[in-house]
């Protein structure tokens, strides 16, 4: 099988073209890295004072936070003491006025509880006068 001359021109001529092509794309690719590279930096650039301020609130926010985290710690603390204190208060209230109330009302009740047996104890005769005033 012998290859035509004609043929050896095409194929050289395709290599040359598809040489270039590569070359002219690789050129293209590089330029449009370069550019993209310059424009990335151009953004970071920009950028910088933006996440700059944006890590400076958000540590605020944190110390904030944290602050209101204390302070709520500490007024639930206290008010979980005063609640206390308030039960212990009222139920050593609610103790003495038993105690008060039971120590007065008991002993008129015995007192009058001993009046009705001493007066039935006597009898009738003791809680009778006679006509004459006797």
């Amino acid at each position: 099988m012998e290859v035509d001359g004609s043929w050896l021109v095409v194929t050289k001529v395709f290599a040359v073209v598809m040489t270039l092509s590569a070359l002219l794309v690789t050129a293209v690719l590089v330029y449009l890295m370069v550019k993209l590279s310059r424009l990335l930096d151009t953004l970071l650039r920009k950028a910088e004072p933006v996440i700059r301020r944006a890590e400076e609130a958000a540590a605020a926010v944190s110390k904030a936070t944290q602050a209101v985290s204390e302070r709520t710690q500490r007024v639930a603390a206290e008010a979980e003491q005063k609640i206390g204190k308030a039960a212990a208060d009222l139920e050593a209230a609610a103790d003495t006025v038993r105690r008060a109330s039971s120590g007065p009302a008991g002993s008129v009740a015995a007192l009058l509880t001993g009046l009705a047996k001493g007066l039935r104890s006597a009898g009738p005769e003791a809680g009778e006068t006679t006509e004459s005033g006797e």
